[in-house]
């Protein structure tokens, strides 16, 4: 399983440097990504491995928390 939740406060533009090349994104206007399709470039297992991936808030008794992370899928 791929975890990237460490880029969900570094701005797009910043994912190739930390291993991840985006073909396609969707921003907030602080450049932090609310979802994405891209390629994989670090690490042996991954490496190459294309990616659809979106950023999910907590829902917790009907109240939306602080935490968050992302859901990624195999594309």
């Amino acid at each position: 399983m791929i975890n990237l939740d460490h880029l969900l406060n570094i701005p797009s533009e910043d994912w190739r440097k930390h291993g991840v090349i985006t073909s396609a994104v969707s921003t907030n206007s602080d450049g932090l990504v609310n979802s994405f399709i891209g390629t994989i470039s670090k690490g042996r297992k991954s490496k190459g491995k294309k990616v659809y991936g979106y950023r999910k808030q907590e829902f917790l008794n009907g109240v939306f928390t602080d935490n968050q992370k992302f859901v990624i899928e195999d594309f």
